[in-house]
């Protein structure tokens, strides 16, 4: 296959299916401001949304913890969903290499963070 004919397919292809990104927390970067995001145990067409494992702040501006040891204890694997200002669609995250724990801040005026270790 010709070198551009190849990347036409590759960008074909990207663009028909969910973005991935090969991270251990929602991207961030300059202009991206992160408004929501869930932790999924497995697949997210499985909808296995889990819930944090401890809170604290308020329900405007706090901290969530979700232990997410056992998913991979259980041969799964956790996906994110990072959901952007200003953006349709969300950005998926899978998190192949085993973590423990994955820890969310949620500030609606400054946006929030998602990352696990």
């Amino acid at each position: 296959m010709k070198p551009h004919l190849t990347a036409f397919v590759l960008l074909t292809m990207s663009a028909a299916s969910p973005t991935f990104a090969a991270e251990t927390g929602c991207p961030m970067g300059p202009g991206k401001i992160l408004m929501q995001a869930e932790v999924y145990d497995g697949p997210v067409d499985d909808n296995a949304m889990l819930a944090p494992d401890s809170s604290s702040g308020t329900a405007s501006k706090g901290k969530n913890r979700f232990d997410v040891g056992g998913v991979y204890a259980q041969g799964r694997h956790v996906v994110l969903g990072c959901h952007y200002k200003g953006e349709a669609k969300p950005v998926f995250v899978e998190i192949k290499t085993k973590v423990k724990t994955c820890e969310q801040s949620f500030d609606p005026k400054a946006g929030g963070s998602l990352t696990c270790r």
